[in-house]
């Protein structure tokens, strides 16, 4: 593991091991690539992005990819010949939006309130990975999560993938935000089983408690003692290979949690950021599920957020 610190001095001292984790997935015995990948669509011109990472990454990992649209009510006013009619041409653009890419598609119409209903198809579907975009640019190109995105990454299971950029490639590049909690750790434990060749850099933003009336120097020595045992406690008891947990860069930074990851994001060239939903409190710690939503709008790369039971 090689370690980036900007704020603390690296002759902290030798950590001990505390308390151990159980992991999900390999309890239940899952492995492997999510499948079938979710993906919704109302058809805009703000899908395109999304759509087409959705179809790489089914490509990528021979995944089917449910297509799903979702009409919301009312639509009582129809008829049953009506709305037959209506779900033929839905489910013929559905599929046309994957004509050619050699994917496996299945299409779905459902009706119900948005979030609600696409996180109730991912369960029924057992998706491994719900993909959706951002709900509209503003006039300086910056996204904003509107409220469907920011309902669903709240109500889903299964991770979601918010996609920002236009894809270029595969994901090269993650950055995985951590408080040490066990949140993040399923976070970076669900982003080497999805991308276990892409470069892995754990990034970790902390404040120093009462700065104003102790300062920062006096506190230095507790503080990368502390730093030191959760480090060595999280990577002690992830479930990845040795040689996965060797390739980390880890991160350290001082600061307020968005600032930080996103100015470490860019350092580091990040083409996904992989946040866990559910994290903790505390001082030194930042608190990562805390500051989900506040991440995912700040951060220009795409965001894939982890729900605490996601594996």
């Amino acid at each position: 593991m090689i370690v980036r610190d900007r704020g603390v001095r690296q002759d902290a001292p030798a950590p001990t091991h505390r308390a151990s984790r159980q992991l999900g997935w390999i309890k239940k015995g899952m492995t492997g690539f999510p499948n079938p990948i979710l993906f919704a669509t109302d058809f805009s011109g703000r899908c395109d992005r999304p759509l087409e990472r959705a179809l790489g990454l089914a490509r990528h990992w021979r995944s089917k990819l449910v297509l799903l649209h979702v009409l919301e009510p009312p639509h009582t006013d129809l008829t049953d010949e009506e709305r037959e009619v209506e779900e033929a041409r839905i489910t013929n653009k559905l599929r046309t939006q994957a004509d050619g890419s050699g994917v496996n598609v299945e299409t779905r119409i459902t009706r119900g309130r948005v979030a609600a209903t696409i996180a109730k198809v991912a369960e029924e579907v057992e998706a491994g990975l719900i993909v959706t975009g951002v709900a509209r640019y503003d006039e300086l190109g910056d996204f904003i999560l509107g409220t469907t995105v920011d309902r669903l990454v709240r109500r889903s299971h299964v991770p979601v993938l918010v996609v920002k950029e236009k894809p270029r490639s595969d994901y090269r590049s993650l950055l995985i935000a951590t408080d040490f909690s066990n949140g993040s750790a399923t976070a970076l434990e669900l982003a080497v089983q999805f991308f276990p060749e892409a470069a892995l850099n754990l990034a970790h933003a902390y404040h120093v408690p009462f700065e104003p009336v102790l300062g920062r120097e006096a506190q230095a020595p507790a503080l990368q003692a502390r730093i030191a045992e959760e480090l060595d406690d999280f990577l002690h008891f992830l479930h990845v290979p040795a040689d996965v947990r060797d390739r980390i860069d880890f991160h350290l930074d001082y600061g307020e949690t968005a600032p930080v990851i996103s100015g470490l994001a860019r350092s580091v060239e990040a083409d996904l950021a992989v946040i866990g939903a559910h994290g903790k409190s505390g001082f030194v710690a930042a608190t990562i599920g805390n500051n989900a939503k506040v991440l995912l709008e700040s951060l220009s790369c795409d965001v894939m957020l982890v729900p605490k039971d996601a594996l």
